[in-house]
């Protein structure tokens, strides 16, 4: 669902719910102030004389209070017809409760002969019908008595009805309506006061169920009823309202919503057809609001990936060209190899010595790739990222000795003296000892590789007590210009001199070993040595003594 469709619909939702709850919260308020009008009607009307005019004649008695905008109040105070006197008519004024004396009939305007106990009775439906049928209340204006209602009772319309009822919650005005059973369970229960609803018709109203101070008599419990106002045009106008205030409301979330909508649609289009290199997604949404702060993410995020594909991608070709160029760099010794090794066969079949010199090339050959798939090995896991040092104590006097003993068979067979000199005690340093021992290695192969005589590898400290290391490896070998040393660490690199003597080397020793180095935190130097050579030095700091560890 779209931004703006989900804001129309939630906005909606809640109008209605607040709309739904504003109207029960209105009708039980309503209820509650009926209720107490009723039940203020009804304490009124008892001690207003009501009480003994039920206890002195309870089958015929019921008050009435018409019209629909009559409220009910105090007897006396309003507006009520009472039916308990079948000498009155519905419009005399009303007598004073407490003023038994006797009084004469009334004269009639209208010339008739007046009403009274000596007179002729009407038969209307105002005060009475038959004998034995008890009194009758007054029509509900503008329409004829209900089907179902009983002869003798009052058809119940706009207005307060008031009945009686003895301990048993049975009336004894025959006409009266049957005490509801839930108003009839809650008095039961012990309560004194019960209200519910009833309805006549399609007609809803309320009841309210009184106890009285005579819980003996006729007149134990009253129950007093009124239907609620026609108010259709109320609900209407209330309806209107609200629909008009939720149109509203939707109106300015459609209005407000539209700028953003129509932001991040230009944020969207502008992030499907970014490329590396496009302008930035700030600008196209410029502000200072949450969809701006979007923009600045799609920027922070889009930069980011953009600087790893340009990574990713100089990896790519740095990682062709050296598969270009390392492939030719292993085929070409490996095809010598296999030439020496199939003379040396053909020796042996032929059941004549193995030629020396053809042997001693094979162990170079061999010798000489081993030491590159060391070093392809090692510019894999270096090119891998930030790779992770396994940093441990490392003895380079141990490592030292290790590489010397590696390249020992090939300088002794090429007639080159390798010495090395290492001091006695352990010279240790923090570091990955693989890439250690691979520098290492390295810088001894190249000089065994380029020298002509001699080569001298010597370790050393340095301060009181040591502090550092130096690592120096010495040939007597053609050196390197001196135009070229600032490029002899580049990866493929290879200088004139290096070319010349081994033509199938790949530029990967000294590379390798200044990667190392400077991951470590060690420096190497290259000098040239009077009157030939090139000493190549390793140097750093020794890791603390092992009681100072933290």
């Amino acid at each position: 669902m779209r931004l703006r469709a989900r804001l129309v619909v939630a906005v909606a939702g809640t109008a209605a719910l607040l709309v739904t709850g504003w109207w029960f919260v209105s009708s039980r308020q309503r209820d509650a102030r009926l209720d107490d009008a009723l039940l203020e009607f009804a304490v009124a009307t008892l001690d207003a004389g009501g009480r003994a005019r039920c206890e002195a004649d309870p089958g015929r008695f019921v008050v009435f209070v018409p019209g629909p905008g009559a409220m009910p109040g105090p007897l006396g105070r309003g507006p009520f017809r009472r039916f308990d006197d079948p000498a009155r008519r519905p419009d005399d004024p009303p007598r004073r409760p407490d003023d038994g004396a006797p009084r004469g009939p009334r004269p009639r305007d209208d010339g008739a002969p007046p009403r009274g106990p000596g007179g002729p009775q009407p038969a209307g439906p105002d005060v009475g019908g038959p004998a034995g049928q008890g009194p009758v209340g007054p029509p509900l204006p503008g329409g004829p008595r209900p089907d179902d209602a009983r002869p003798g009772r009052p058809r119940e319309g706009d207005g307060t009805w008031l009945w009686a009822y003895d301990a048993t919650f049975v009336s004894h005005n025959t006409a009266a309506p049957p005490l509801p059973p839930a108003l009839v369970d809650a008095l039961a229960g012990g309560a004194r006061i019960a209200a519910a609803d009833y309805h006549v018709g399609d007609r809803a109203g309320r009841q309210v169920a009184l106890r009285t101070t005579a819980p003996d008599g006729p007149c134990a419990v009253v129950l007093v009823r009124r239907l609620r106002p026609q108010d259709a045009g109320d609900l209407s106008t209330l309806w209107v309202g609200a629909l008009a205030l939720a149109l509203g409301v939707l109106g300015a979330v459609w209005l407000a919503a539209g700028t953003v909508v129509r932001r991040l649609r230009r944020l969207e289009q502008h992030v499907g057809r970014a490329a590396p290199g496009a302008d930035s997604a700030e600008a196209v949404v410029a502000g200072d609001d949450e969809v701006t702060s979007v923009a600045r993410a799609f920027d922070r995020a889009g930069g980011a990936i953009r600087a790893h594909l340009a990574t990713v991608e100089a990896r790519e070709r740095t990682l062709r060209d050296f598969v270009g160029n390392t492939t030719h760099d292993v085929g070409t010794p490996l095809t010598v190899l296999q030439a020496h090794l199939a003379t040396l066969r053909d020796q042996a079949d032929e059941g004549r010595p193995a030629d020396g010199e053809r042997v001693k090339r094979a162990l170079e050959e061999a010798h000489y790739v081993g030491m590159l798939l060391h070093n392809l090995g090692a510019i894999a896991r270096l090119e891998a990222g930030e790779v992770h040092l396994d940093r441990h104590r490392v003895d380079l006097g141990a490592v030292l000795r290790r590489a010397v003993d590696r390249h020992a068979p090939i300088a002794r067979g090429r007639g080159i003296a390798l010495e090395h000199a290492v001091p006695e005690a352990a010279v240790e340093v923090l570091g990955d000892v693989t890439l250690l021992e691979q520098a290492v290695s390295n810088v001894v192969h190249n000089a065994v590789s380029y020298a002509d005589h001699n080569v001298a590898v010597v370790l050393e400290t340095s301060g009181t007590p040591p502090t550092g290391f130096r690592l120096r490896v010495l040939d007597d070998g053609p050196g390197i210009p001196p135009d070229e040393v600032a490029r002899v660490t580049e990866r493929a690199y290879r200088g004139a001199t290096g070319r010349t003597r081994r033509p199938g080397g790949g530029g990967l020793g000294l590379a390798i070993v200044k990667d190392v180095l400077d991951r470590h935190g060690f420096a190497l130097t290259l000098a040239p040595v009077e009157p030939r050579g090139l000493e190549v030095g390793l140097a750093g700091r020794l890791a603390p003594p092992a009681d100072a560890r933290a």
